[in-house]
């Protein structure tokens, strides 16, 4: 391929003048085999309906159909889901959603219409989570004193159901009347509650520091793991009945099973053993493996297991003990897209995992320019492609349309993690951490100035000279928004009234942005603007609640945001009053060209749009495996 001809010839065409991909009308594909796109965390299972739910590292939910062997797909999150609940009486589950660093939070979802109902956010991390027994409420431990918080399951209402704090636990369940708690605490003990008075019951002193604590045996057995031990206990004395050496087990017992049965991955071979209360140890199967398993959950027919990789596989049950064979649920069906990106005069690109895309003239075929060598992101000048990779400290490099070439040139090696890059004509500024705001000249790739502090957030650059960073007010200065002069290196703190502010994009010489609030710790959220001639800010929406998210871009005058409960909305910034419903959450980024925006999701598709005033969805694109964007159809 001669690349200089290629990009030649971008600059004489504005690409995408034919768009001729025939789309019908539909919507995001949920029902596919398309794996996690990356480690499974864990399972759970749904006997009413024979389903299987898994979640991954990459925040998507899928439930699983034991008759079609199909996936009904949900973005969920745009952080890694580490645990899963179901409601025993509804179809809605609970997830928790963290980065393991600050943010820690459970959400409730409506999995029929594939809304969330309620978020609540932690500033512990969450140890576990469950519904009572009847599905009244959502039950959430932390490592918190206060250890168990309760919450209508229904509307996620705050309920004290107990006079004392149980102190950080691990597992939280009740019975079936949901008359009573039972709680297990690293400190060594199993603790009972009566929940209609909120009173104590009982205690009893039993091995500390257990992992996977469980109840089964219908709650007469509990069980946990530590030090190469699986310690089995009486769950009505707190005497320890036995225990089995065991290497890095993991759990897969259901409620009504007399005997605990776990897996363990042992070179190629993963073998499920059967313990029982009084401690005989059965092997019960195995199966090969190609992936290492990371989470197992049995069925009334067999077992589930979720990868590494992101695969989910079935297990038939043997009666006997033999080395069984696994079958697959998912199979790649398109070529994930993992960011897409538009240059201002509309030249327009995909990244792949082994490829940097441009699409040519007819709108759906692409044309490889580069190989990917590991980026995860793409950001485009008229003049150059930029390829960085989010959360890491890799070096940005620069490929040049003028002087293409197989060899990207170095730009920047970042001294923290890379939050954000953008681009304002000649220059790029760079979130690096929460620490540090760096802006680099781009025809030079010197850096200008680095301005560091605490509790950095975001930062937008307006008229060439004015700097302004979002931040945690609970940083010094204790201020949310500043404003720094690039010429002079004055500061100067804006007033905005907001504990933290955030995901700022710019139009017209205005920023626009997102605000965390709590006035008497009762939290809200808000998107607002600000204009810099004037310093002064006017909010436009306000959710109650931790309804918080980091997805905000401007494309052509309209903001694109998932502010609120998942859902992508447009605001028409001529007119913010109006607002128009686009699609389900996990939207990663927004592209325009060729009349059209194109949302790319964390499936790795495409919504497609028109880019008019009602914004009317054409389809959903997926890159297929010999690069033609193709209309997925339900």
């Amino acid at each position: 391929m001669n690349l200089i001809n290629a990009f030649n010839s971008f600059k004489k065409h504005f690409l995408y003048a034919g768009f001729l991909i025939c789309f019908g009308a539909c919507f995001a594909q949920n029902y596919s085999t398309q794996p996690h796109f990356s480690s499974v965390t864990a399972l759970a299972y749904r006997e009413s309906s024979d389903t299987v739910f898994s979640c991954g590292e990459d925040g998507m939910v899928i439930a699983w159909n034991n008759a079609t062997g199909t996936g009904d797909h949900f973005q969920c999150s745009n952080l890694p889901i580490r645990a899963i609940a179901l409601n025993p009486q509804k179809n809605e589950i609970a997830i928790y959603e963290t980065d393991n660093i600050e943010t820690f939070r459970v959400t409730v979802i409506d999995w029929t219409y594939k809304n969330k109902k309620y978020t609540k956010t932690f500033k512990d991390s969450v140890t576990c989570i469950a519904f009572s027994a009847q599905g009244t409420y959502l039950i959430v431990g932390t490592t918190s004193l206060k250890g168990v918080n309760f919450f209508l399951a229904e509307n996620g209402m705050p309920r004290n159901l107990l006079s004392a704090s149980t102190g950080a636990v691990t597992m939280a369940k009740t019975s079936g009347t949901e008359s009573t708690l039972v709680v297990y605490s690293p400190t060594g003990l199993l603790s009972y509650y009566d929940l209609k008075k909120g009173t104590e019951k009982g205690r009893f002193a039993v091995e500390p520091n257990l992992e996977q604590p469980v109840l089964f045996n219908n709650n007469v057995s509990f069980a946990g793991y530590k030090d190469n031990k699986i310690y089995t206990i009486a769950a009505t004395t707190g005497k320890t009945e036995s225990t089995a050496y065991a290497y890095d087990p993991f759990f897969c017992t259901v409620d009504s099973d007399a005997a605990l049965y776990y897996a363990q991955n042992d070179s190629k071979l993963t073998t499920i053993y059967s313990v029982a209360p009084k401690g005989n140890t059965a092997r019960e199967q195995a199966f090969s493996y190609k992936d290492e398993p990371k989470t197992i959950v049995k069925t009334a027919g067999g077992y589930y297991i979720g990868t590494s990789s992101g695969d989910i596989y079935k297990l038939n049950k043997s009666e006997t003990y033999v080395v069984s064979d696994l079958q697959s649920l998912t199979t790649p069906t398109y070529t994930i897209i993992k960011d897409i990106c538009a240059a201002p005069d509309g030249t327009a690109f995909i990244l792949t995992e082994s490829e940097i895309l441009h699409i040519l003239d007819d709108g759906c075929t692409t044309e490889p320019i580069l190989q990917n060598s590991g980026f995860t992101n793409i950001s485009a000048t008229d003049d150059n492609l930029y390829l960085w990779n989010k959360n890491t400290r890799k070096s940005i490099y620069a490929f040049s349309f003028t002087e293409p070439t197989d060899k990207p040139a170095f730009v920047y090696t970042p001294s923290y993690s890379i939050q954000s890059l953008k681009t304002y004509g000649d220059k790029i500024l760079l979130l690096e951490g929460n620490s540090a705001v760096t802006l680099i000249d781009a025809l030079t790739n010197t850096v200008i100035n680095k301005y560091t502090g605490t509790g950095y957030l975001d930062a937008a650059l307006i008229n060439d000279t004015e700097l302004y960073i979002g931040k945690s007010s609970a940083t010094n200065p204790k201020v949310p928004f500043l404003l720094i002069d690039t010429k002079t290196g004055e500061t100067v703190s804006l007033n905005i009234k907001a504990n933290a502010v955030y995901s700022f994009d710019t139009s017209n010489n205005m920023i626009f942005g997102q605000m965390y609030t709590e006035n008497n710790n009762v939290p809200s959220c808000s998107i607002f603007t600000f204009r810099p001639e004037q310093r002064d800010y006017k909010i436009l929406w306000t959710e109650k609640g931790e309804s918080t998210s980091s997805f905000m871009q401007i494309v052509d005058g309209t903001l694109f945001t998932d502010f609120s409960k998942n859902q992508l909305v447009s605001i028409n910034l001529s007119n913010t009053s109006q607002r128009r419903r686009l699609s389900s959450g996990g939207a990663v980024k927004v592209a325009a060209f060729d009349n059209k925006v194109f949302i790319l999701n964390a499936k790795g598709t495409l919504f497609v749009h028109k880019n008019d005033s009602d914004f009317t969805q054409i389809g959903n694109v997926a890159l297929s495996f010999d690069n033609q964007l193709v209309d997925i159809m339900n």
